[in-house]
């Protein structure tokens, strides 16, 4: 049996533990420093009776690795819905909205731009030429995603749609983000039949994947230990014999970190292979994302489970109903914000104002938690692009899983997921 240990237990590190326990000559061990799993995408209590997310989180079905983690761990499809993706900002006066085509045809592409509103016969020209050269496009290194869609786009367009969708998707403000990891999440959902449909989980994110994976892992012999904080990997020469957890030495075959840039910088020694790794680790820069989840007394009745407001401080507005939330809401602001300092109470209030202006009417309001991740997503710029590392470290039976690795997306759950699975294909070629 190979001996590998798993160092993190979000996302990156749990697909990195599924999929070497499909290898039935593996002995896997997952150590999480916290209380539960799921790194960066959790449940957290929101009263005695009620879980939300750690924060919202957004799961498309082009997510085709998060997709295959469910059918390892033999996840129901009745466990979340699949729903056409509907692209809806509403203004104080009027709304754009657009809903993406099932099939990446040329039919259904026209009939989805003569359905939009809010966009002028030139807008529509504009945005059907460029979603037929983003079909053909293959590289545009070196670019900003301002600066890309600059060239075919006007800035009303941009200003309306693409902007918004950069900051989802990316986490990262539309003039610092990369153009070619933008351009790869954008022929992800588009090139692809039904991939520009929004996955629902029927619950929290942490029931959703996190506990099922640990429950299927410990099933088959696997261990998952929580409370198992890493503070020095075991070095001799320039292999990686193991890993010392809460004191204890533990040797393995093969030690994947699964952990944050920074974070696995920490736990990267002093040695001349690494030198350049962990330069590079510690130079990555972080976006901040809020989210404000509101319960009500009674159902939250809206036009739509997810929709965006326009000249808002709130940029991403869903309805829990799918997530058996009904009597909840959650408000995402991704980036900093004058709001930082607000009390969840003052939040909610501001919030509400504004989509009373729209004319949602709301019921009376029970309680409001603010969720506020300093450092919830990498910084995905042009300059990052340099910074991510392979999954294979320069150290023998070292490998590096996270979002943050060289996969073509940005700090998305699909990137984790897929640096996960990428570790344990390298492992099972090479140990």
């Amino acid at each position: 049996m190979k001996k590998i240990l798993v160092v993190g237990g979000g996302w990156a590190g749990l697909s990195a533990a599924l999929h070497l326990s499909q290898n039935p000559n593996n002995q896997v061990t997952v150590f999480e420093a916290a209380p539960q799993v799921g790194g960066r995408a959790r449940g957290v209590r929101f009263s005695d009776q009620d879980w939300v997310d750690n924060g919202q989180h957004l799961l498309l079905s082009a997510y085709t690795e998060v997709k295959t983690l469910l059918r390892l761990i033999n996840s129901p499809p009745s466990h979340y819905d699949e729903q056409d993706f509907k692209l809806t900002f509403f203004k104080p006066k009027g709304k754009m909205s657009l809903t993406f085509p099932k099939n990446p045809s040329v039919v259904a592409g026209l009939k989805s731009l003569i359905m939009a509103q809010g966009l002028s016969f030139k807008e529509r020209l504009q945005l059907a030429k460029f979603m037929r050269q983003l079909n053909q496009e293959t590289s545009v290194p070196g670019l900003s995603a301002e600066a890309y869609l600059q060239r075919d786009l006007s800035q009303n367009l941009i200003k309306a749609l693409w902007e918004p969708l950069c900051l989802a998707a990316l986490s990262t403000p539309l003039h610092k983000a990369s153009a070619q990891v933008f351009v790869n999440v954008l022929q992800a959902c588009f090139n692809q039949a039904r991939a520009a449909q929004i996955l629902w989980p029927h619950q929290d994110v942490g029931q959703f994947l996190p506990k099922p994976v640990v429950d299927y892992l410990r099933a088959c012999n696997h261990k998952v230990l929580l409370h198992s904080r890493a503070s020095e990997l075991i070095i001799r020469g320039d292999q990686c014999l193991g890993v010392i957890v809460n004191k204890i030495p533990y040797l393995a075959d093969a030690v994947v970190l699964a952990m944050p840039p920074k974070t696995a910088a920490q736990l990267l020694p002093v040695h001349p292979l690494l030198q350049g790794s962990k330069a590079n680790l510690n130079q990555f820069e972080y976006e901040p994302i809020t989210t404000l989840y509101v319960k009500y007394e009674q159902m939250v009745n809206f036009p739509q489970d997810l929709f965006g407001l326009a000249n808002s401080p709130f940029h991403w507005i869903f309805n829990r109903q799918t997530s058996g939330q009904g009597h909840f809401l959650a408000a995402v602001i991704t980036g900093p914000s004058h709001m930082d300092d607000l009390s969840a109470t003052a939040m909610a209030d501001l919030l509400e104002q504004e989509l009373q202006a729209l004319g949602i009417n709301l019921p009376q309001r029970v309680s409001s938690k603010v969720i506020r991740e300093k450092q919830a997503a990498f910084s995905c710029t042009v300059a990052a692009q340099a910074l991510r590392p392979s999954n294979n470290s320069p150290l023998n039976n070292l490998w590096l899983a996270g979002d943050y690795t060289q996969t073509p997306y940005p700090a998305t759950l699909e990137g984790a997921v897929l640096s996960g699975r990428l570790c344990a294909m390298g492992i099972d070629a090479t140990c």
